[in-house]
This record gives C-alpha cells, sequence and structure tokens, in this order.
C-alpha cells in the first residue's frame, strides 16, 4: 500500500507541525495512494532554509522528492494535484503559480531547484497568511 515516507538519507525532523503542516502531511499522504507510489518525504523543520519565519521552521513546508518522476509534466501533474487537495471547498479554485507551481487560496506547491541535485516539490502555507 503506497503510503508517505520519510526519506532515509534526509533525517527529515519534525520539530513543530502548525494545522496548515498537519494538512499538508494528511494530503501527501491521500496522493499517494491516488498516486499509487509511495511518497518521500525530504525535508519537515530540519535544513537551512531562508531564516527563522521559513514555514519548513514553523511545520507548515515539506520538501518531497520528485526525482520518482519520470518526467518535468508528471512532476507538474502531481503539484497540481497536491494542491486541489489542499483545496478547502470543490469550488475553490487552483491557479498557476509560475512555470511549474500552482496555489489556492490556502496553500502553495511547485518544483523547487529544476534540473539540480536539490530538485523537490516544496509545499508550504501561502506566506502572509494565517491558518486556519
Amino acid at each position: 500500500m503506497p503510503v508517505l515516507r520519510c526519506h532515509p538519507d534526509c533525517h527529515v525532523r519534525f520539530d513543530s507541525i502548525r494545522p496548515a503542516g498537519f494538512r499538508i502531511l494528511a494530503a501527501l499522504d491521500r496522493i499517494a495512494r491516488h498516486w499509487i507510489r509511495d511518497l518521500w518525504l525530504t525535508s519537515g523543520t530540519d535544513g537551512t532554509h531562508s531564516g527563522p519565519t521559513d514555514p519548513h521552521k514553523t511545520g507548515e513546508a515539506y520538501d518531497v522528492r520528485s526525482k520518482d518522476c519520470a518526467s518535468m509534466e508528471e512532476k507538474i501533474k502531481l503539484v497540481r494535484l497536491i494542491v486541489l487537495e489542499l483545496c478547502e471547498h470543490p469550488d475553490e479554485g487552483v491557479f498557476v503559480a509560475g512555470p511549474t507551481g500552482f496555489a489556492n487560496v490556502h496553500f502553495f506547491a511547485f518544483v523547487e531547484a529544476v534540473g539540480t541535485g536539490n530538485e523537490h516539490i516544496h509545499v508550504q502555507r501561502r506566506k502572509g497568511l494565517i491558518y486556519p
């Protein structure tokens, strides 16, 4: 059965998880079952990010391995599915947010560091938003 897992090489930490983080983790687990393959977290509250207010540090952002996807098209499809799964209401809109990203009212996701050894899918609470 496909599930959400922590990548063994990444030492993923969960020092704090706020409500937005719980929503993201639950959505990723549901997507794994739909996608019919394990999804691997590569970062939680660990790692070097953009400072003390970075949503990773507050448990409101997670990184997911993207290298298991066969193509960029498949990665972008996965990003869109994640953002759709994070919608609060069936009629909530999802909009394009950059060449590899999507967003809804509360959440944002995109393929970060495309083509590098650090490529991954980043999912977070939208900046400037308090959730819920």
